[in-house]
C-alpha cells in the first residue's frame, strides 16, 4: 500500500509537470516515432547496436539479484535463516547505493561512460563468484557491496553513454532504444531459475559460474564499443584540424 501511495503521488506530480511544461511534440513542432523507426534509426548505428548488446548481458547480471540470489538464500540447506539473511542483503544494498553514489559517479564522470560500464559489468560478474566459494557473513557483506558499487556504475553511467552517442535530434529515440537493454532482465531470472533447477541450490559452483560467465561476456562487447568510439573521435577530430 505504501508503494502504491507513493506511485499514484508520482503520477500526479508527472501529470502535473507535462500539463505545466507540454513537450515539442504536443505542440506539434516534431511527430511521434513509430518503433519501428526507431528500431531502424539505431540498427544503423552499429556502435550503439555493439553497446546495447553488451548492456543487455550486463542488465542480466543485475537480475540475478533480485530474482536469482532470493531463491538460492532460501534453498540452499547449508544457509540458516537465508531469507533473513536475504532481507538484511536487500537493506545494505540501499544503504552503500545512497553512501557510494555520489562520489563514484563524481570519479567516473572523469573517464568514458563504456570505461565505467565495463568496471560494472567486471563488478557484478566478481560478486557472483563470490557466492561460488563462500557464504559466511563476511562474504555476503562483500558480494552486496561489489554488486551495488557494479550497479552505480552500470546505471549511472548508460545514461550518460546514450546522451553522447545520440544523434543531434533523436535522443529520445536512443534513450527509448537503450530500452531493449531490458530483455536482459527478461531473461536473467528464468535462466537463473533454470541454473537452480539443473544443478540444484547446494551447488552454488555451478549455479554462479554460468550466471557470472554469461554477464561476464558482456565485457567484450562493450570493449569493441569503446574501441570503436575512439576511433571515430580520432577520425572526427583528425578531420577538424586539417587546414581549410
Amino acid at each position: 500500500l505504501v508503494p502504491a501511495v507513493i506511485y499514484g503521488l508520482y503520477g500526479l506530480i508527472l501529470a502535473v509537470q507535462f500539463k505545466k511544461h507540454p513537450s515539442s511534440s504536443a505542440s506539434g513542432q516534431s511527430r511521434h516515432m513509430s518503433m519501428r523507426e526507431a528500431f531502424m534509426v539505431t540498427q544503423k548505428d552499429h556502435l550503439f547496436t555493439i553497446a546495447l548488446v553488451g548492456i543487455t548481458l550486463c542488465t542480466f547480471g543485475y537480475s540475478q539479484f533480485s530474482s536469482t540470489f532470493p531463491q538460492y538464500m532460501a534453498q540452499n540447506p547449508l544457509i540458516s535463516n537465508g531469507t533473513k539473511l536475504y532481507g538484511l542483503m536487500l537493506t545494505l544494498n540501499a544503504i552503500v547505493v545512497l553512501a557510494t553514489q555520489f562520489p563514484i559517479v563524481h570519479f567516473a564522470k572523469r573517464f568514458s561512460p563504456l570505461c565505467s560500464l565495463m568496471l560494472g559489468n567486471v563488478m557484478v560478474s566478481i560478486s557472483m563468484a563470490i557466492f561460488t566459494i563462500s557464504h559466511g557473513v563476511s562474504s555476503l557483506v562483500m558480494i552486496v557491496v561489489t554488486f551495488t558499487i557494479g550497479e552505480v556504475l552500470l546505471f549511472s553511467m548508460m545514461d550518460l553513454f546514450v546522451d553522447q552517442i545520440a544523434k543531434p535530434g533523436l535522443k529520445g529515440t536512443y534513450f527509448g532504444a537503450i530500452g531493449f537493454s531490458q530483455l536482459g532482465n527478461v531473461i536473467g531470472p528464468w535462466i537463473g531459475g533454470l541454473c537452480i533447477d539443473l544443478f540444484g541450490a547446494g551447488r552454488p559452483i555451478f549455479i554462479f559460474s554460468v550466471l557470472s560467465g554469461i554477464t561476464l561476456l558482456g565485457l567484450p562487447f562493450l570493449a569493441f564499443a569503446y574501441r570503436q568510439m575512439k576511433t571515430e573521435i580520432t577520425k572526427h577530430r583528425s578531420g577538424l584540424e586539417k587546414p581549410l
